[in-house]
């Protein structure tokens, strides 16, 4: 079952209430990770946590949330609007709502909307495992794989083999690559290039900062966060929460199931 986080935008502390109440009672698959009814507080609240859902009451005070929608910075989520004006609903979709509440909230609309959501986003992610697991499937079975890869600095071209990188770390807009002889290179490269240009099937991003050498995991900790701890360094590299999953079914494939599953 997969967990989908969500937060309620609402000046309105009895509606935040009811609302979080229909979904915890009715939507067992939603989780509400916070709220806020301060027009200021949306883009950090939302930014840092980074919800799969938006419910968001059109008005905050005297201020129009179609305004502060412009300006977020993480957007990657379902919106829908909660309003005491159906006449907003054409407006509302103009913002790629996937739906709209009117308030008062009636339970039954609350269960439509989550259900629609829930199935919408369980139909996207098993496409994407689809996809990707086809992907990793496809790298297997190349049997000319890449060897080596050249990594431009400022100064010069390194040409690295494959098998002696460790892991990459993104480091702003420069890539670092940490090496089994302990040596650091600094690439002029951002991580998200690397990702697109090594077609290795033992590099794996298991976090937006890094990409692993599976080669090199040693094992995975999960008594202080989930953290893959390496041969040959120190460095203990975070895998995100999002990533986890998808990761697991990796090192499944590549024949970790034992020691991993």
């Amino acid at each position: 079952m997969m967990n989908i986080n969500a937060v309620i935008i609402d000046d309105q502390i009895d509606n935040v209430r009811l609302l979080s109440h229909f979904i915890n009672k009715y939507s067992t698959q939603i989780n509400i990770v916070g709220s806020t009814g301060s027009f200021n507080e949306v883009n950090e609240l939302i930014t840092s946590t980074k919800p799969d859902i938006v419910f968001l009451d059109i008005m905050l005070g005297t201020r129009s949330s179609f305004d502060l929608l412009k300006n977020l910075t993480f957007k990657d989520f379902k919106l829908v609007f909660v309003t005491a004006f159906d006449e907003y609903a054409v407006k509302a979709f103009k913002y790629n709502a996937f739906d709209y509440l009117l308030k008062p909230i009636k339970i039954e609309d609350v269960i439509r909307v989550t259900a629609k959501i829930q199935q919408e986003l369980h139909d996207n992610n098993n496409a994407l495992v689809s996809k990707q697991v086809k992907g990793m499937l496809k790298l297997f079975d190349n049997s000319s794989q890449q060897t080596s890869i050249a990594v431009a600095s400022v100064n010069k071209v390194d040409v690295i083999k494959l098998e002696d990188i460790v892991f990459l770390k993104s480091d702003g807009r420069y890539t670092s690559f940490y090496l089994s002889d302990k040596r650091i290179i600094i690439s002029s490269k951002n991580l998200g290039e690397y990702e697109e240009i090594i077609a290795s099937p033992n590099f794996y991003r298991i976090h937006k900062s890094y990409i692993l050498n599976i080669n090199y995991l040693k094992s995975i900790n999960k008594n202080d966060g989930v953290y893959c701890e390496l041969e040959l360094v120190d460095n203990k590299l975070p895998i995100s929460k999002r990533k986890q999953e998808n990761f697991y079914r990796f090192l499944k494939l590549k024949k970790y199931k034992s020691q991993y599953s």
